[in-house]
């Protein structure tokens, strides 16, 4: 009796845990993007190389991601991703492991909570296509030209994630979708906070975000970088149009030793269309124009860009792209003007 006890006992054992295991789902995934590309420069200089980021499509990564049943439609999730280049095989980060995200938190039907590193609000709206007709990719309107007073910022991104980040996402509501974040600064950094509305009604599409770094206590440069963008995306029969707008109040452009920094403001409109020609091709054209005001002088930064990509399989698709710039240089005088094209491979796994 006692033999068949324990028989029993392991036997639901075994089948709770495999009840356990199939709860739980944990996906490796990842993308290979790599591509060849030439810049042309005003003086006439040009440079040629293989590179996987830049002006490319989608930036290598690996990752995990995963989802736990916790009962009652409550789920545990989390995903870890790191970026690579696949010219020399290096990471993207010199000291982050997963530089591209790094989080964990619950989801169920009040909504979802995610903790750690995360992309920005205004980042994910043009990752939506609302924003960005290309997400980020090969045509990216999360440009900038030259450094420090000099540079020239297309669509201001808060640098593309932040970290320490608590996240919150509501539940689908008839098409609207509002999500609210903030960055824990821990008194060390600018605290990244915002808002962000996306509306989906069948071919309309509508996105909306608030979004501004607050350095007070920090470096005594309090709430700046306000970054107001409005996208929208409509789907008709031979193409999808896509119009945004972006206003950045306070604009940090430098930041003096005494940490009182440079205040500009940025406003950036984009108009871009997905055009599908075939079942295997698609053409993307977008232009952006921001001008960035700063001491009572007004510079311009424009961007035009076109891209085929012609899918090989439902994972793999080859691209083109040619890409022209040109910004005023703070002496209004002088411009900075590059074109690029170039070619490339994108592969998902």
């Amino acid at each position: 009796m006692k033999h068949t006890l324990t028989a029993a006992a392991l036997v639901a054992s075994c089948l709770a845990a495999g009840t356990a295991h199939a709860q739980s789902n944990v996906t490796l995934y990842g993308i290979a993007d790599v591509s060849v590309g030439v810049t042309e420069f005003t003086d006439g200089s040009r440079t040629t190389g293989l590179g996987s980021s830049g002006i490319t499509s989608r930036g290598p990564r690996f990752g995990l991601r995963g989802t736990e049943d916790l009962g009652g439609g409550l789920k545990a999730i989390f995903n870890l991703e790191a970026g690579y280049n696949l010219q020399d095989g290096t990471t993207s980060a010199n000291s982050q492991l997963f530089n591209r995200a790094a989080w964990a938190g619950v989801e169920g039907r009040m909504g979802a909570v995610r903790l750690g590193r995360q992309d920005t609000l205004t980042r994910m709206l043009a990752l939506a296509n609302l924003s960005d007709i290309t997400g980020e990719t090969e045509l990216t309107t999360a440009d900038t030209l030259g450094t420090g007073t000099n540079a020239r910022p297309l669509v201001f991104n808060h640098g593309s994630r932040a970290n320490s980040v608590v996240r919150y996402t509501s539940p689908n509501l008839k098409g609207l979708q509002i999500t609210a974040q903030s960055a824990l600064s821990n008194r060390s950094a600018s605290a990244i906070s915002g808002v962000m509305a996306i509306y989906n009604s069948g071919p309309l599409r509508i996105g909306a975000v608030y979004e501004y770094a607050d350095g007070q206590g920090v470096n005594l440069l309090g709430r700046h970088n306000q970054a107001t963008s409005i996208g929208v995306s409509y789907k008709l029969p031979m193409a999808t149009l896509m119009a945004s707008y972006q206003n950045v109040d306070k604009l940090l452009t430098a930041t003096s030793s005494a940490g009182l920094g440079t205040f500009g403001d940025n406003n950036t409109t984009t108009l871009a269309a997905l055009i599908p020609v075939g079942k295997s091709t698609e053409l993307r054209v977008q232009g952006s124009m921001a001008t960035r005001k700063l001491s009572g002088t007004s510079l311009d930064y424009t961007k035009l860009g076109a891209s085929v990509r012609h899918s090989l399989s439902r994972r793999t698709y080859v691209y083109g792209y040619l890409v022209d710039r040109d910004a005023d240089a703070v002496t209004r005088s002088a411009t900075i003007r590059t074109s690029d094209f170039g070619f490339g491979i994108s592969h998902a796994f």
